[in-house]
């Protein structure tokens, strides 16, 4: 018995966290979105960020046609 309402508690506890974090990422990537690509290729090593920022760029624009146009 104890170990099914723990069980509970917890799932409810990560429904939780989704439902608040869900909503705050997806207005941010929203918003600025057409910024990721850049702000994702700084953790590439030097020799291949622009490699890695081009294949980025490629992929947003293939996936979200919209999205590079700012």
């Amino acid at each position: 018995m104890t170990y099914s309402i723990t069980n509970i508690l917890g799932v409810l506890a990560n429904i939780a966290v989704i439902l608040a974090t869900v909503p705050f990422l997806l207005f941010y990537m929203l918003k600025d979105g057409h910024k990721f690509p850049t702000a994702l290729s700084k953790f590439f090593p030097a020799t291949f960020r622009d490699e890695g920022l081009q294949f980025l760029k490629k992929q947003a624009k293939l996936f979200l046609p919209t999205s590079m146009d700012k």
